[in-house]
């Protein structure tokens, strides 16, 4: 009876201990497969972005970079996986040139600035990666292409322009220029939770030059122009 009696305490005891050991190999494995599930999983977040332009255009050789201009501003829709991401913008901005025309006159050597403002609608689509020490924070780089959309083009004359162009100071030339642009867009900059710095760089691959009017003549031109654009931005996720 006693032999009876040790044998099923035993046997309980080893039964206890190999329940015990299941239900924490199957705990061990609901994590398991918890963090593979949240590994997996693609997130979408949304954002604000505001910042500068430095916009220019090759193929003048008069031609300045204008900047910085205030109107860099556009939503950010951001598909993340661990620390890769992807990520699309719709930006309003203002691009567009100065540059100076110098001509000597029987007062001597004068000089001009006048302005070329287009107003674009751009979407560049990109891949990042983050190298923080957190998922979503911490220096990152990214790179892709644009597309971008003329909306506007306005010729700008100032009163000390050396152009012999009548009133209006504002010419419309949207005409002058192919309105839809596309090229390659570089970025890097840091993320701080919801926060974020970020400098870009874009240069467009298509020509520009559509067909130019008298306007054109008194500057030193190519055929073909091609748009170049550094930003600098705030943004701003949610």
């Amino acid at each position: 009876m006693k032999t009876c009696f040790k044998l099923l305490t035993i046997s309980f005891f080893l039964f206890s201990i190999l329940t015990e050991a299941q239900v924490t190999v199957s705990e061990v494995d609901s994590a398991t497969l918890k963090l593979n599930e949240e590994s997996d999983r693609v997130y979408a977040r949304l954002g604000l972005r505001y910042g500068l332009n430095f916009a220019g255009m090759k193929g003048y050789e008069e031609w300045r970079y204008r900047g910085p201009n205030l109107a860099n501003i556009g939503l950010i829709l951001r598909f993340r996986k661990e620390r890769d991401f992807v990520e699309t913008n719709l930006i309003l901005l203002e691009t567009g040139v100065k540059f100076n025309i110098s001509n000597q006159t029987s007062q001597g050597l004068q000089e001009g600035n006048d302005r070329q403002v287009n107003n674009n609608l751009m979407m560049p689509i990109m891949f990042g990666h983050h190298f923080g020490l957190f998922e979503e924070e911490g220096f990152f780089i990214k790179g892709g292409v644009f597309l971008s959309y003329l909306l506007q083009a306005t010729y700008k004359v100032p009163d000390n322009s050396l152009l012999l162009i009548p009133d209006p100071k504002k010419i419309d030339n949207i005409d002058e220029f192919n309105r839809l642009d596309f090229g390659i867009s570089l970025g890097t900059g840091i993320d701080w939770e919801h926060v974020g710095l970020e400098l870009r760089a874009n240069w467009g691959l298509r020509n520009l030059n559509n067909n130019p009017s008298d306007i054109w003549q008194y500057v030193d031109t190519s055929n073909e122009i091609y748009s170049v654009l550094y930003q600098l931005s705030l943004n701003v996720m949610f």
